[in-house]
Protein backbone atom coordinates (compact mmCIF):
# COMPACT_ATOMS: atom_id res chain seq x y z
CA UNK A 1 0.00 0.00 0.00
CA UNK A 2 1.21 3.52 -0.79
CA UNK A 3 2.07 5.73 1.92
CA UNK A 4 -0.19 8.23 3.00
CA UNK A 5 1.18 11.73 1.18
CA UNK A 6 2.27 14.23 3.82
CA UNK A 7 0.05 16.79 4.78
CA UNK A 8 2.53 18.82 7.45
CA UNK A 9 5.73 19.63 8.06
CA UNK A 10 7.46 21.54 10.52
CA UNK A 11 9.38 24.96 10.36
CA UNK A 12 12.38 23.52 11.55
CA UNK A 13 11.85 20.56 8.09
CA UNK A 14 11.16 23.51 5.40
CA UNK A 15 12.59 25.18 3.04
CA UNK A 16 14.47 28.87 3.75
CA UNK A 17 10.75 29.99 2.32
CA UNK A 18 9.00 29.03 5.26
CA UNK A 19 11.57 29.75 7.71
CA UNK A 20 11.60 33.33 6.19
CA UNK A 21 8.13 33.33 6.54
CA UNK A 22 8.30 32.60 10.23
CA UNK A 23 10.59 34.78 11.34
CA UNK A 24 8.67 37.46 9.76
CA UNK A 25 6.11 36.84 11.54
CA UNK A 26 7.93 36.29 14.83
CA UNK A 27 8.81 39.78 14.46
CA UNK A 28 5.48 40.85 13.53
CA UNK A 29 4.00 39.85 16.96
CA UNK A 30 7.29 40.88 19.13
CA UNK A 31 6.85 44.63 17.78
CA UNK A 32 3.08 44.90 17.49
CA UNK A 33 1.90 42.55 20.91
CA UNK A 34 4.98 42.18 22.51
CA UNK A 35 4.72 38.71 22.44
CA UNK A 36 8.00 36.73 21.99
CA UNK A 37 7.40 33.89 19.79
CA UNK A 38 8.95 30.72 18.88
CA UNK A 39 7.33 28.97 15.14
CA UNK A 40 10.22 26.81 14.63
CA UNK A 41 8.24 23.68 15.77
CA UNK A 42 4.75 24.81 14.11
CA UNK A 43 3.50 22.31 12.00
CA UNK A 44 3.36 24.08 8.47
CA UNK A 45 0.29 22.66 5.86
CA UNK A 46 1.77 21.69 3.05
CA UNK A 47 1.30 24.86 0.27
CA UNK A 48 -0.83 24.50 -2.56
CA UNK A 49 -0.74 26.57 -5.77
CA UNK A 50 -1.73 30.03 -5.20
CA UNK A 51 -1.49 29.82 -1.97
CA UNK A 52 2.07 32.41 -1.39
CA UNK A 53 1.22 33.68 2.32
CA UNK A 54 1.78 32.01 5.21
CA UNK A 55 -0.08 33.16 8.38
CA UNK A 56 1.23 31.66 11.80
CA UNK A 57 -1.08 32.35 14.71
CA UNK A 58 0.14 32.86 17.74
CA UNK A 59 -1.35 30.80 20.73
CA UNK A 60 -3.29 33.06 23.42
CA UNK A 61 -4.35 35.53 20.46
CA UNK A 62 -7.38 37.08 20.90
CA UNK A 63 -9.52 39.32 18.63
CA UNK A 64 -10.05 41.82 21.27
CA UNK A 65 -6.30 42.06 21.46
CA UNK A 66 -5.55 42.12 17.83
CA UNK A 67 -8.23 44.69 17.44
CA UNK A 68 -6.92 47.40 19.96
CA UNK A 69 -3.59 46.98 17.62
CA UNK A 70 -5.65 48.04 14.79
CA UNK A 71 -7.59 51.16 16.62
CA UNK A 72 -3.32 52.12 17.69
CA UNK A 73 -2.81 52.31 13.58
CA UNK A 74 -5.83 53.84 11.80
CA UNK A 75 -9.25 54.37 12.40
CA UNK A 76 -11.83 51.52 13.14
CA UNK A 77 -15.15 50.65 14.14
CA UNK A 78 -17.02 47.39 15.11
CA UNK A 79 -20.54 45.92 15.59
CA UNK A 80 -20.50 44.48 18.90
CA UNK A 81 -17.66 45.50 21.90
CA UNK A 82 -16.60 42.02 22.51
CA UNK A 83 -15.29 40.40 19.39
CA UNK A 84 -13.93 37.60 21.95
CA UNK A 85 -17.52 36.60 23.29
CA UNK A 86 -18.77 37.18 20.07
CA UNK A 87 -17.27 33.81 18.16
CA UNK A 88 -15.93 32.23 21.42
CA UNK A 89 -15.81 28.26 20.56
CA UNK A 90 -17.37 29.13 16.89
CA UNK A 91 -14.24 28.95 14.97
CA UNK A 92 -12.99 26.04 12.74
CA UNK A 93 -9.49 27.06 14.31
CA UNK A 94 -8.86 28.28 17.52
CA UNK A 95 -5.33 29.73 19.03
CA UNK A 96 -5.36 26.87 21.79
CA UNK A 97 -1.55 26.04 19.96
CA UNK A 98 0.51 28.32 17.50
CA UNK A 99 -0.77 27.23 14.17
CA UNK A 100 0.10 28.28 10.81
CA UNK A 101 -2.18 28.32 7.66
CA UNK A 102 -1.59 29.13 4.32
CA UNK A 103 -3.91 32.21 2.27
CA UNK A 104 -4.07 33.56 -1.57
CA UNK A 105 -1.58 36.64 -2.11
CA UNK A 106 -3.57 38.86 -2.84
CA UNK A 107 -4.76 42.27 -1.44
CA UNK A 108 -8.68 41.68 -1.74
CA UNK A 109 -10.42 38.64 -1.12
CA UNK A 110 -11.44 35.69 -3.06
CA UNK A 111 -12.56 36.30 -6.44
CA UNK A 112 -13.50 32.61 -6.93
CA UNK A 113 -15.42 32.75 -3.89
CA UNK A 114 -17.66 35.87 -4.58
CA UNK A 115 -21.23 35.06 -4.58
CA UNK A 116 -20.97 32.42 -2.16
CA UNK A 117 -22.89 32.47 1.33
CA UNK A 118 -21.60 30.30 4.48
CA UNK A 119 -23.88 28.21 3.93
CA UNK A 120 -22.78 27.30 0.97
CA UNK A 121 -18.66 27.53 1.75
CA UNK A 122 -19.58 25.07 4.35
CA UNK A 123 -21.82 22.84 2.09
CA UNK A 124 -18.86 22.82 -0.69
CA UNK A 125 -16.12 22.13 1.75
CA UNK A 126 -14.37 25.32 1.44
CA UNK A 127 -12.53 26.37 4.61
CA UNK A 128 -12.18 29.93 5.18
CA UNK A 129 -10.33 32.70 7.45
CA UNK A 130 -11.78 33.40 10.86
CA UNK A 131 -12.43 36.34 12.38
CA UNK A 132 -9.16 36.01 14.47
CA UNK A 133 -6.90 35.20 11.10
CA UNK A 134 -9.20 38.07 9.48
CA UNK A 135 -7.91 40.77 12.38
CA UNK A 136 -4.28 39.87 11.92
CA UNK A 137 -4.01 39.71 8.34
CA UNK A 138 -5.02 44.10 8.29
CA UNK A 139 -1.91 44.99 10.72
CA UNK A 140 0.29 42.85 8.82
CA UNK A 141 -0.41 43.53 5.58
CA UNK A 142 -0.49 47.51 6.82
CA UNK A 143 3.07 47.51 7.76
CA UNK A 144 3.95 45.94 4.08
CA UNK A 145 2.45 47.74 2.11
CA UNK A 146 -1.46 49.13 2.86
CA UNK A 147 -4.74 48.07 3.52
CA UNK A 148 -6.68 44.96 2.41
CA UNK A 149 -9.90 44.77 1.48
CA UNK A 150 -10.30 48.28 0.05
CA UNK A 151 -13.19 47.21 -2.43
CA UNK A 152 -15.06 44.00 -1.04
CA UNK A 153 -15.74 42.70 2.48
CA UNK A 154 -13.75 39.46 3.56
CA UNK A 155 -16.49 37.05 4.73
CA UNK A 156 -14.53 35.33 7.88
CA UNK A 157 -16.78 32.51 6.95
CA UNK A 158 -14.56 30.25 9.22
CA UNK A 159 -16.43 32.03 12.17
CA UNK A 160 -19.84 32.21 13.97
CA UNK A 161 -21.43 34.29 15.85
CA UNK A 162 -23.60 33.11 18.80
CA UNK A 163 -26.65 33.98 16.70
CA UNK A 164 -25.53 32.23 13.42
CA UNK A 165 -24.40 35.25 11.90
CA UNK A 166 -20.89 35.31 10.04
CA UNK A 167 -18.50 38.51 10.95
CA UNK A 168 -16.66 39.88 8.03
CA UNK A 169 -13.84 43.07 8.05
CA UNK A 170 -13.52 45.58 5.61
CA UNK A 171 -13.02 49.00 4.83
CA UNK A 172 -15.81 51.33 4.38
CA UNK A 173 -15.46 55.37 4.29
CA UNK A 174 -11.80 55.59 5.25
CA UNK A 175 -12.14 53.04 8.14
CA UNK A 176 -11.43 49.61 9.29
CA UNK A 177 -14.81 47.76 9.72
CA UNK A 178 -15.62 44.28 11.94
CA UNK A 179 -18.85 43.83 10.48
CA UNK A 180 -21.01 40.81 10.57
CA UNK A 181 -23.63 39.32 7.59
CA UNK A 182 -26.47 36.54 7.93
CA UNK A 183 -25.22 32.89 7.42
CA UNK A 184 -27.14 32.84 4.01
CA UNK A 185 -26.38 36.21 2.69
CA UNK A 186 -24.04 36.48 -0.48
CA UNK A 187 -22.94 38.90 -2.67
CA UNK A 188 -20.18 40.27 -5.20
CA UNK A 189 -18.71 42.02 -2.87
CA UNK A 190 -18.86 39.88 0.06
CA UNK A 191 -16.17 37.43 -0.28
CA UNK A 192 -13.86 34.77 1.88
CA UNK A 193 -10.50 34.04 1.69
CA UNK A 194 -9.99 30.10 1.05
CA UNK A 195 -7.18 28.99 3.56
CA UNK A 196 -5.02 25.68 3.44
CA UNK A 197 -4.78 24.18 6.98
Amino acid sequence: MPAEPQKFRAVLDADSAIGKFAEEWEKHYYDKYQLKVDFSVVRVPIQRQGFGWLMFIAQGLTCNQVYAKCESLFPCWRWVQDLDAAVQGRNDREPTDHYAIWLRDREEPDEELKNLSAIQLAAYGVPGNTLLEGLVLEPWYFRRTSHLNNVNWNLCSGSRSSDGGVPSVGWKVGRFGVDYADSYDAGGGLRSRSVVS
